[in-house]
């Protein structure tokens, strides 16, 4: 271990017929991390446990920090282990559609949730709006720590600052709860080597350090600045602190629309069109909000551009949705926290 870094090995990413997806933007078969995500190892200890010392457990975090990918790799470790053995991965919102009938017994046909032996629950934010779903979670989660067998839940957030109702928020949080935080400058330099080693490409140390220093960013953020630093370098695919240097002089600071607009739309779960388009739906106007206000606090673009990238509207109803949003922001901490994720995914100065 150099400076607290760990990896975790995956083995493979790779899934079975019962729900895994592969997952072919991240080449790396091992989790890298350091002493902001030390605690990721009790969950790795675990997964190597027939019977884990948790019922529940809970991972959050900004998007981009690899919950998911670790939660899959280490599940096709287990299954590996346990051929037998049942697992079932499901996303908030497929578990909202498999409960969207009020008169619906656990016992209608849909995945066993109950006597899998690990039941993972992915995006825990997209339940908000199904409260029906939302309460027969509950009943699955009595139901499941009665046998003593394991639940994962998967969010941005801790359930107490999303909409939830208080049952399944308390339950949710009743367990093993661990925060998933951004890798600070020395894991963003680790990262790099070992994406640059896999990609065959040779990184000087002080280049890397120049960008990890640099974007305090997420693995797809860095990914992909790796990857544009890898068209400037071809063809002896060695990158300098000079490339490193020229890359962020050809680039602003502030990220263009489109850009801005694709992260805040994964950072909420939601589709761009979505964000752009005319819904009302709650999710979908504190996304705009938060758009219209990064782009404004950055000067990336007045009222009346920012309303025509979001579907027409016009200088007043943009002028009077950052207004609206920069009151949100002072009164809600839920807000205050999405608001300083995507400055620092995105590498915006702060306010």
């Amino acid at each position: 271990m150099v400076a607290g870094i760990f990896s975790i090995p995956l083995e493979r990413t790779g899934c079975d017929a019962k729900g895994f997806n592969p997952s072919a933007s991240h080449p790396l078969r091992q989790y890298v991390a350091g002493t902001e995500n030390y605690l990721l190892r009790v969950v790795a200890d675990a997964f190597v446990k027939s019977c884990p010392t948790f019922n529940r457990l809970l991972l959050h975090g900004p998007t981009g920090t690899g919950k998911s990918h670790l939660l899959r790799g280490l599940l096709t470790r287990w299954k590996d282990a346990h051929p037998h053995r049942q697992v079932q991965f499901c996303s908030g919102r497929d578990f909202a559609r498999h409960f969207s009938d009020p008169t619906d017994t656990l016992g209608s046909e849909r995945p066993d949730f109950v006597n899998c032996s690990w039941f993972i629950l992915d995006n825990i934010e997209e339940l908000v709006e199904y409260p029906h779903a939302q309460a027969r979670l509950c009943v699955l989660l009595d139901e499941r720590s009665r046998w003593n067998r394991p639940f994962v839940a998967v969010g941005r957030r801790h359930p107490t600052d999303l909409h939830l109702l208080s049952a399944l928020s308390s339950r949710l949080s009743d367990g093993l709860v661990i925060p998933v935080q951004l890798p600070r400058t020395v894991t963003r330099a680790t990262l790099l080597h070992h994406m640059a080693s896999h990609r065959k490409l040779s990184f000087d140390h002080a280049a890397a350090w120049r960008l990890a220093e640099s974007l305090s960013a997420t693995y797809p953020r860095l990914l992909q600045s790796l990857l544009d630093l890898e068209k400037r370098a071809a063809p002896i695919r060695h990158i300098t602190e000079n490339d490193v240097v020229d890359y962020f002089q050809s680039h602003s600071r502030c990220c263009q629309l489109d850009s801005l607009a694709q992260m805040v739309a994964i950072e909420f779960g939601i589709a761009v069109r979505t964000l752009r388009s005319s819904s009302r739906q709650r999710t979908a106007v504190s996304a705009r909000g938060i758009l219209i206000y990064l782009a404004r606090e950055n000067r990336m673009a007045n009222f009346s551009r920012l309303g025509k990238f979001l579907g027409g509207r016009d200088h007043s109803t943009v002028s009077h949705a950052w207004k609206r949003m920069c009151k949100r922001i002072q009164s809600e901490p839920a807000l205050q926290r999405s608001l300083s994720e995507l400055k620092t995914q995105l590498s915006l100065s702060p306010t």
